[in-house]
């Protein structure tokens, strides 16, 4: 996140490599990467560090989502630790 927050060309040519079709539009596709990239620092990053899971706030989104008229969860919703994975995050 650190080297793409540096320099977003990196983690765009990386993400074509992955996925060609997103070298269709390159100033677009670097476009939204750099707006993703300046969400990725908040008040609870700057606290716990890049990359880390605010888990409060995905259990409001998860409870958010579940409650919509049309919501893509049915039943139960899940747990916060079925949808993320802390564990690749440095230590």
């Amino acid at each position: 996140m650190r080297e793409i927050k540096a320099d977003p060309q990196k983690g765009l040519d990386a993400s074509i490599a992955a996925v060609p079709a997103l070298s269709q539009d390159r100033t677009g596709q670097l476009a939204i990467l750099k707006a993703t990239v300046a969400t990725w620092s908040n008040e609870y990053t700057l606290a716990h560090g890049a990359g880390a899971i605010d888990q409060a706030a995905w259990a409001t989104t998860v409870n958010f989502m579940a409650g919509l008229p049309s919501s893509p969860i049915s039943g139960t919703p899940p747990a916060v630790q079925q949808l993320v994975d802390s564990s690749l995050l440095p230590g």
